[in-house]
């Protein structure tokens, strides 16, 4: 068995069975921060290099934990309970309409399959909508609120200047009402 030094179990052998549970969270490299990776893609513009545009189809990595997680994804109750639907639905429809049990069984997985697909997208597509609605009314309401800070201070500034101008008058006026006698 091998042991693994940066291992927070204390160097312990690690099970061969299981290495697929700790792929995750072992890696050679540490991770970059974002002024690190910052730095890299100015170093390589300067280099001359392009640097990449985001994760390409070779950067991906599908983990056995993230099948154990799918359900904590945005949208995935949706499109499953969508996809369930639609596979038993359709497999009911073949069954009753004279197809072997089998066949059937084919159709709802297959229709399971694109309407759990179709499902999740559309789901995705309505949280990006709110997202950007969203994104919008927060805009919307820093301007306002920008904008009644600025009358705010008009106002106040308006108001400062009338009391002086009236402090002013009543200065003028106190200091000409005096009589000899």
């Amino acid at each position: 068995m091998t042991t693994n030094p940066s291992d927070p179990s204390g160097g312990q052998p690690e099970d061969p069975s299981k290495t697929w549970l700790s792929a995750s969270s072992s890696s050679s490299q540490p991770p970059q921060s974002s002024s690190q990776s910052q730095s890299q893609s100015d170093q390589n513009a300067a280099q001359g290099q392009q640097p990449k545009k985001g994760p390409t189809l070779s950067d991906v990595e599908i983990k056995p934990t993230d099948f154990l997680t799918v359900h904590h994804r945005p949208c995935a109750r949706q499109g499953f309970m969508t996809g369930i639907a639609g596979g038993v639905g359709m497999m009911g429809i073949r069954f009753i309409a004279g197809s072997p049990a089998m066949k059937a069984a084919h159709w709802g997985v297959g229709t399971f399959a694109g309407a759990s697909i179709l499902g999740w997208e559309y789901c995705r597509f309505q949280r990006r909508k709110e997202a950007e609605k969203m994104k919008r009314v927060v805009e919307v309401y820093d301007h306002r609120q920008a904008e009644l800070a600025l009358e705010k201070k008009k106002k106040m500034e308006e108001e400062q200047a009338r009391k002086r101008l009236e402090e002013e008058e009543a200065a003028k006026r106190k200091g000409t009402s005096w009589k000899f006698w």
